[in-house]
């Protein structure tokens, strides 16, 4: 069966306290990944590919309606301007599905806006660790 995205949310920690983040169309979770070198040589048609043992946490990006009077983005986009901050953040899989949890950094806030439409936030924030996935209950 499938969940619908209705009811997902993503939060973000402001002064120790998980905060829905407001005006996100959409969140896309990369989740962990492992990493590979190419074993191939220089004349090799093929590259093969082993693995290192180590993984890359993971991120999450999402597009969020940016106004720069609502107190969460403010608290965000401060984040990010101090840099290097880490922050508890979770992605609810709806209201009956998972509960993704991690200790991420803000990497990007990026502000745009096209003519006859709203401003608009690009975020991305990296994990500092592998995601603690909550089952749907």
């Amino acid at each position: 069966m499938a969940i619908s995205t209705l009811a997902s949310t993503i939060s973000y920690t402001i002064t120790s306290t998980l905060t829905e983040v407001p005006g996100t169309p959409n969140i896309s979770v990369t989740g962990q990944e492992n990493m590979t070198f190419k074993t191939g040589g220089i004349a090799d048609a093929i590259d093969g590919n082993l693995g290192t043992g180590t993984s890359n946490p993971g991120s999450v990006s999402f597009e969020m309606l940016y106004d720069p009077s609502d107190p969460v983005h403010q608290a965000m986009q401060g984040d990010h301007a101090a840099g290097g901050v880490s922050a508890a953040i979770t992605v609810a899989i709806s209201a009956t599905g998972g509960l993704w949890a991690a200790t991420a950094t803000l990497t990007k806030f990026d502000i745009s806006a096209d003519k006859h439409a709203g401003w608009m936030a690009q975020v991305e924030l990296e994990c500092e660790e592998g995601f603690t996935v909550t089952d749907p209950v």
